[in-house]
């Protein structure tokens, strides 16, 4: 499932989380995506953060996604970045990902998904 797809769900659905995402390339640095409302209000990788992780994207295959419902960006996060920019850029980029775990208060883990 492209991440482009996840990322424009949680947006069209205003979830409020993190998706952590995988490297296959990179065990100790997940992609990390906090969303406020739909809103991505966090985006990073390793060290890098915001915009800039695009630049390195690229060049890195992605695993497992997990969705941890209410989960809140740590203090200092990015205001709001721009979602639809970079559900763009992700789509472009092609970047795969399979679901591992989707926990939504709630609602059963099978339910949850797509």
């Amino acid at each position: 499932m492209l991440l482009a797809d996840i990322l424009e769900r949680c947006h069209k659905d205003k979830k409020t989380g993190l998706l952590n995402v995988s490297v296959l390339q990179s065990q100790r640095f997940p992609l990390r995506i906090y969303l406020n409302e739909g809103e991505v209000i966090r985006f990073t990788f390793g060290p890098l953060a915001g915009v800039e992780c695009f630049e390195y994207l690229e060049y890195y295959d992605l695993g497992n996604v997990n969705y941890l419902d209410g989960m809140a960006a740590p203090l200092g996060s990015d205001e709001r970045l721009p979602t639809r920019a970079i559900i763009a850029s992700l789509r472009e980029l092609g970047k795969t990902v399979q679901i591992k775990l989707w926990f939504e208060k709630g609602i059963k883990q099978n339910d949850a998904i797509m």
